[in-house]
């Protein structure tokens, strides 16, 4: 069996992709260390979860292993997290979650299934490829929030560098990935993900090399000798 650049960028964006969503554990680590959720957010995890969904729901209608096999990790990573949201969450609060997560993940089975059996598979392709870059859209709102925030306040904190890197490597690999498969329901997303995580590098370059910056622990570049020398503020 020969080993395509398509199945090359497959593995680099499936690796990629599993870095992103194991940085959540850090989170899950505070929590569990606290024993409480304090004020993290469980709607960047659901999201996640209804992201990786319709993705394998699209994987399965295009038949392809590498969407499918990338996004079935994703969603059993992320129902950990809701699991261990669920665990530590307020008790009075516990059953409400729980509801929550039951009816919506039998609202979204059912919705599989009616689209499953009710339509062929070029409207399933279509169905789900629209649902899922839906999902992407709003999933793209949170960072050019934190974008909006960053060049507000000039405080690059809400934007790790890390992250901004692995995801745009993480979007290119599927780009090349989608336009070699010609999925373009890949493709787009992801060209989209580079373009953002584009932008967020070239407004962290200029908070550097402009005067009055702040600059998070958390950044690569906070921890340059640049930095100490020109003795900007940590926060």
């Amino acid at each position: 069996m020969t080993f395509t650049a398509q199945d090359s960028f497959s593995l680099l964006g499936t690796i990629t992709s599993i870095v992103l969503f194991l940085s959540g554990c850090n989170v899950m680590y505070i929590v569990y260390k606290q024993r409480s959720v304090g004020e993290f957010s469980y709607l960047p995890y659901y999201s996640m979860f209804g992201n990786c969904f319709f993705w394998v729901l699209y994987g399965i209608a295009k038949d392809s292993g590498d969407v499918m096999r990338v996004n079935f990790i994703g969603l059993g990573i992320t129902t950990i997290y809701i699991c261990i949201f669920n665990f530590y969450t307020k008790p009075a609060l516990r059953m409400k979650l729980f509801l929550g997560n039951v009816i919506g993940a039998g609202l979204l089975s059912v919705f599989a299934v009616l689209i499953s059996l009710y339509t062929d598979n070029d409207v399933q392709q279509d169905v789900f490829g629209y649902t899922a870059l839906a999902n992407n859209v709003v999933m793209y709102g949170s960072p050019l929030k934190k974008l909006a925030e960053v060049i507000k306040t000039r405080d690059t904190s809400a934007i790790p560098l890390a992250m901004v890197f692995m995801s745009m490597a993480s979007s290119c690999f599927w780009l090349a990935f989608g336009l070699l498969a010609e999925m373009w329901f890949v493709a787009g997303p992801n060209a989209a993900g580079v373009v953002l995580a584009l932008a967020q590098l070239i407004i962290l370059a200029w908070l550097y090399f402009s005067p009055g910056g702040k600059y998070s622990v958390d950044n690569v570049d906070a921890k340059t000798s640049l930095i100490a020398d020109k003795e900007k503020q940590i926060v």
